[in-house]
């Protein structure tokens, strides 16, 4: 991915600005207000209208520019090379860090983001990824599906049927569970903590495990002093037991 070179941002704000403040400002007028060609001007405006879908239009019979819909408001941001970099990182660590479910909603926010930038920065985004690397300690891959299902259910307080396989026993049991935090845990597995109906408690349930979850359709309200990371403060990574 590659950001490419885009009109000044400051610009291309005092352009939008000018439409909706003057009386059907011309390219000389814009010209003028910011000390830059008419030429200039122009290559701004073709480029709100091609790139940033802007409904502007000219008025040849008043000689200037309007918006045809007068609450268009340029959806338009600016960002340094060191949060650009910052953003690469995150997404290399998610892209890296075990196979997230989460990998192609951020390759597609990467591509929505670089599509929006200005000319402020030029950054090789796809060279850099040779430098800047994260070595995970484990490699767990999880089910996008499974993983999404958890997400709504504990941002959305929705109760979740879960089919869940114990290593102990080595094998496979249906779960009722009212989800309260996904938490990536001490020993970089992605873990649930939610009230377990079977057993009547809170318990902790490592993603990797659930062979599928699926909401029963029933809501419930999450205690409001319940904290995750006071809970597994009395853990040992992912393992809770009595005793010391």
């Amino acid at each position: 991915m590659r950001v490419s070179t885009r009109p000044a941002l400051k610009r291309l704000q005092v352009i939008g600005s000018a439409v909706r403040r003057l009386p059907l400002p011309n390219a000389r007028t814009l010209a003028r207000e910011l000390e830059v060609t008419r030429r200039t001007i122009q290559r701004d405006i073709e480029f709100m209208r091609d790139q940033l879908h802007a409904p502007l239009e000219f008025d040849s019979v008043r000689n200037g520019y309007y918006y045809t819909d007068p609450s268009y408001r340029l959806s338009y941001f600016q960002v340094t090379e060191g949060e650009l970099v910052a953003l690469l990182v995150s997404a290399h660590v998610m892209d890296q860090y075990r196979g997230t479910p989460f990998e192609q909603d951020l390759r597609k926010a990467l591509a929505k983001i670089s599509k929006s930038l200005p000319d402020t920065i030029e950054v090789p985004l796809d060279e850099l990824t040779n430098y800047l690397s994260v070595l995970p300690r484990v490699q767990t891959t999880y089910d996008p599906e499974i993983f999404r299902a958890l997400v709504r259910g504990v941002c959305h307080s929705r109760q979740v049927s879960i089919v869940y396989w114990t290593a102990s026993r080595n094998e496979t049991q249906t779960r009722t569970v009212d989800p309260y935090d996904l938490v990536l845990a001490p020993d970089d597995d992605w873990c649930l903590i939610g009230h377990c109906h079977l057993r009547n408690a809170i318990r902790l349930f490592k993603v990797q495990r659930v062979r599928s979850a699926v909401e029963t359709g029933a809501c419930f309200l999450r205690p409001a002093g319940f904290n995750a990371t006071e809970y597994l403060a009395e853990s040992f990574g992912t393992i809770r037991g009595d005793g010391d």
